[in-house]
C-alpha cells in the first residue's frame, strides 16, 4: 500500500508540476479560457509538451540525469504552487464559457434527462475507478516492456537519447516516451504508468471541448463518457503505451483548429493546433494519417468556403510550421541515423533495409466489396484479428452507426465525419490494427450523442428503448475495467507484493529475477522474447539480431553455436516457446540450434551450454510458455 501511496504522490507532483508549466503557456498564447475544465485541460496538455520537449533536449545534450529532472520538477513544483493557489480562486469566482449552443439551433432539450446524467456519472466513475486500480499494478504489457519503457530506462542510464543499433523502435518518436523517462528518474515504472492514465482523464475532457461547440455545454459532457468507455481507451489508460496520449494530442489539435476558424477573434487557436499536431506526430507515426485526414477537411473547406480561404490558408501555413518545429525533431533523428524519417515504414523506397512494415499480414481486411461492407462489424466483433480483443472499440460505436445514416444533420458534424471516413480509408489500406483508430473515437462519439439527442424527438416508449438500450451498451463498456481491475486490486491495495504480482502476470519476470541474482551488470542477452524491462542487464531481442546478422550462417559453418554469439558479445541466451493456446509463436530457429548443440554435448561429454532456469508459464490468456535462461561457456 505504501508503494501505491508513494506512486500516486510522485504522480500528483508530475502533474503539478505539468500545469506549473502549462498555464503560463496558456496565458501566453492570449486564448482566453473562461471555465475550469478548458483551463486544466489545455494548461496540462501544453505543460506535458513542454516537459517532453525539455526531456528531449536534455536528452541530446546528455544530461539526463535523475538528480537533475528531480530539482527541476520539485522547482516547478514549489515554483507554481502560488499559480494553483491563484487559478483556485480565479476558478471560485469564473464563470461558465460562452460556447455556441447548438439547441438553439434545431431545438434540443437544454438538459440531458437526470437519470440519463446519473447514469453518464456512474459510468465515468467506474472506469476512472477500475483503470486507476490497475494502472497502479506493476506494467506487463509486452510493448511498454519492449520499448515503451525499456528505452527511458536505457536513455536514463546513459544520460542521452543514444542509438541502439539492435532496438528497430530506438529511432521513433518518442515524445511520450520522455514522460516515462520523467516517471523512472522520479519514482519508478508505477509512477510512469499512472501519467498514461492521467493522460486518458485528460482525453474525456478533451473530448467534451470538441463537442461542446455542436452539441451545447450540457450534452457534450456524454460525450467524454462515451469516449472513456470504450474498452480500447480504458485498457490502455492501465498501462505505459502512447495510444490515448496520441488521442488527447489529435483531438485538441481538431478543437483549437475549429475554434481559430469559427470563431476567428482566436487567430492564436492556430498556434495551439500546431503544437498538438506537432505533439502528435512526435508521439506515434499514425499521427501523420489523421494530419493528412485534417489536410482533407482544410482543402474541402478552401473549396466550398470562398470567404474562408485568405484564414484557412494562413491558419494552415502557422499549424504546419509549428507542428514541425515542435515534432521534427524525432524524425530529423531517424533520418540520421537511418536515411528514412519515418523508418522503418517505406525502407523500400527509403534509406537503411528494415522489416517489412506494412506487409499483407497487416491488412487482414481486402479491398473486396463485402470485405469494405462488413469491415465495421468485422472489427468490432472479431478484434483479435486486428491487435488484439484488449483494443476494440465495443457494441455501442457499431450499433449507433445506423443511425448516423438517419438522424437530422447536425451543422459542424459532417466535417468531423468527413475526418473520420479519410482516416479510416487510410487505416484500412496501410494497417489494420484497431487500436490505431483510437483517434477518432472522440469524433465518433460526438455523433453518438448527437444520436442520443435526436432519440428525443421520438415517442416516448420508443425513446425509452433506444436510450435504455444505449446506457446498457455504456455500462457495459464502463463495467469491463472494474472486471479487468479483480485481478490487479490486490498488489495495488499491498495485500499481495509486486514481485509476487510480476511471478504471476509477466512470463519473462522469473528469468530477470534469477538474472539479476546471479548475473553480472555487464552480461549481455539474447532473448527470443521481446520484454526486456526487468533485466538489468542488456537485452537483444533475436529477431532485431538476426535481421542485422545472419548468425546461423555463421554457426552452421563453424558447427558451434557459442563461438559466433560469443564472438558478438553474448554471454547468455533466453528461449522461448509456446507450447499451447492461441497466439503468435515464437520464431524456435535458435532454440532448435541449442537443443542439436546440447544433444551433442551430452554424448561427447563436453558441456558448452548450461541450463540456468527451465519454467513453465502459464498466462491469463490461456496460453503456455516454456522458458530457458541458457550460459553460454
Amino acid at each position: 500500500m505504501l508503494e501505491s501511496l508513494l506512486s500516486c504522490l510522485a504522480t500528483a507532483a508530475m502533474v503539478l508540476a505539468a500545469y506549473g508549466v502549462g498555464r503560463p503557456c496558456l496565458r501566453w498564447f492570449g486564448v482566453r479560457q473562461h471555465d475550469r475544465l478548458s483551463i486544466v485541460v489545455w494548461s496540462l496538455a501544453l505543460g506535458f509538451v513542454g516537459w517532453s520537449l525539455a526531456l528531449m533536449t536534455l536528452g541530446f545534450a546528455g544530461l539526463l540525469y535523475r538528480q537533475l529532472i528531480g530539482v527541476l520538477t520539485m522547482g516547478a513544483c514549489f515554483v507554481e504552487l502560488g499559480e494553483v493557489l491563484s487559478a483556485f480562486q480565479a476558478w471560485r469566482h469564473g464563470v461558465v464559457v460562452k460556447c455556441h449552443d447548438s439547441s438553439a439551433d434545431i431545438n434540443l432539450p437544454t438538459a440531458p434527462p437526470k437519470w440519463l446524467c446519473v447514469t453518464l456519472v456512474l459510468a465515468a466513475g467506474a472506469v476512472v475507478l477500475g483503470s486507476g486500480i490497475s494502472a497502479l499494478a506493476p506494467p506487463t504489457a509486452g510493448d511498454a516492456l519492449y520499448y515503451h519503457l525499456q528505452l527511458p530506462k536505457v536513455f536514463l542510464a546513459e544520460h542521452s537519447l543514444v542509438y541502439l543499433p539492435l532496438h528497430e523502435r530506438s529511432t521513433f518518436p518518442l515524445a511520450v516516451e520522455m514522460w516515462y523517462l520523467w516517471g523512472l528518474a522520479i519514482k519508478g515504472p508505477v509512477a510512469a504508468q499512472m501519467l498514461h492514465w492521467v493522460a486518458g482523464v485528460l482525453v474525456a475532457g478533451a473530448s467534451v471541448l470538441l463537442a461542446r461547440s455542436l452539441l451545447g455545454n450540457q450534452w457534450a459532457w456524454g460525450v467524454g463518457v462515451v469516449v472513456l468507455c470504450v474498452p480500447g481507451i480504458s485498457n490502455q489508460m492501465t498501462s505505459p503505451m502512447n495510444d490515448v496520449a496520441l488521442v488527447l494530442f489529435t483531438t485538441l489539435a481538431l478543437t483549437a483548429w475549429r475554434e481559430a476558424v469559427y470563431e476567428q477573434d482566436k487567430p492564436r487557436c492556430f498556434l495551439l493546433a500546431g503544437v498538438m499536431l506537432g505533439a502528435a506526430v512526435a508521439t506515434k507515426y499514425i499521427a501523420l494519417l489523421f494530419a493528412i485526414a485534417v489536410a482533407a477537411l482544410v482543402l474541402w473547406q478552401y473549396v466550398s468556403q470562398p470567404k474562408q480561404r485568405r484564414i484557412l490558408s494562413r491558419g494552415a501555413m502557422i499549424v504546419a510550421c509549428t507542428a514541425v518545429l515542435v515534432g521534427g525533431a524525432w524524425y530529423a533523428r531517424a533520418a540520421w541515423f537511418h536515411g528514412n524519417p519515418v523508418y522503418p515504414f517505406f525502407a523500400k523506397y527509403l534509406g537503411d533495409a528494415a522489416p517489412d512494415a506494412l506487409g499483407a499480414s497487416k491488412t487482414p481486411l481486402s479491398w473486396h466489396p463485402l470485405d469494405v461492407v462488413v469491415a465495421p462489424w468485422t472489427i468490432t466483433m472479431r478484434p483479435e484479428r486486428f491487435g488484439g480483443r484488449q483494443d476494440q472499440l465495443g457494441a455501442l460505436l457499431l450499433a449507433v452507426l445506423p443511425a448516423f445514416f438517419v438522424v437530422r444533420r447536425l451543422r459542424g458534424l459532417a466535417s468531423l465525419l468527413m475526418v473520420c471516413g479519410v482516416y479510416a480509408v487510410l487505416w484500412y489500406a496501410l494497417r489494420q490494427n484497431v487500436r490505431f483508430l483510437l483517434p477518432i473515437v472522440p469524433l465518433l462519439g460526438t455523433a453518438v450523442v448527437w444520436v442520443a439527442v435526436e432519440t428525443s424527438r421520438m415517442p416516448a416508449r420508443s425513446r425509452w428503448t433506444a436510450q435504455g438500450v444505449m446506457m446498457a451498451l455504456l455500462l457495459v463498456g464502463a463495467l469491463v475495467p472494474l472486471v479487468r481491475a479483480r485481478r490487479q486490486i490486490a498488489v495495488a491495495c499491498g495485500l499481495q507484493s509486486r514481485e509476487a504480482y510480476l511471478t504471476q502476470r509477466e512470463p519473462t519476470y522469473r528469468a530477470a529475477a534469477l538474472a539479476n541474482f546471479l548475473l553480472p551488470p555487464d552480461a549481455h542477452v539474447l532473448s527470443l522474447d521481446s520484454r526486456e524491462f526487468y533485466f538489468n542487464q542488456h537485452v537483444a531481442r533475436e529477431k532485431d539480431y538476426r535481421f542485422h546478422h545472419d548468425y546461423v550462417a555463421a554457426i552452421e559453418a563453424t558447427g558451434r553455436l557459442e563461438g559466433p554469439l560469443r564472438e558478438a558479445g553474448f554471454t547468455h541466451l533466453l528461449l522461448a516457446e509456446r507450447l499451447g493456446g492461441q497466439g503468435t509463436p515464437f520464431d524456435d530457429q535458435l532454440s532448435q540450434l541449442v537443443d542439436r548443440e546440447l544433444n551433442q554435448a551430452s554424448k561427447s561429454g563436453t558441456h558448452a551450454l548450461k541450463t540456468l532456469h527451465d519454467y513453465t508459464y502459464q498466462g491469463t490468456d490461456g496460453v503456455r510458455r516454456r522458458y530457458r535462461l541458457i550460459a553460454l561457456r
